[in-house]
């Protein structure tokens, strides 16, 4: 019984834990999103090393899916790539 007690008290505080944990996220996203916005560009770190996500065409400028999908966000958020 004392087992089954604990155990309750560990998932509750977890269950707790979890649910403070995602507003601390939003909190952060909602200011990540106002400094985007605030400085006009999205900032997205690729290697260009992952091919066909990101790579490197002949003229040395990165391409491919993560790329596509980066300037689809900026676009939607109204801000440059």
């Amino acid at each position: 019984m004392k087992l089954k007690n604990t155990v309750g008290v560990l998932l509750r505080g977890a269950v707790i834990a979890t649910a403070f944990s995602f507003v601390s996220a939003s909190a952060h996203a909602q200011d990540l999103l106002e400094t985007v916005k605030s400085s006009g560009v999205l900032r997205v770190g690729l290697e260009g090393t992952y091919p066909p996500f990101d790579y490197k065409n002949a003229s040395g400028e990165l391409e491919g899916f993560d790329v596509d999908v980066a300037k689809a966000v900026a676009a939607r958020l109204g801000v440059k790539p």
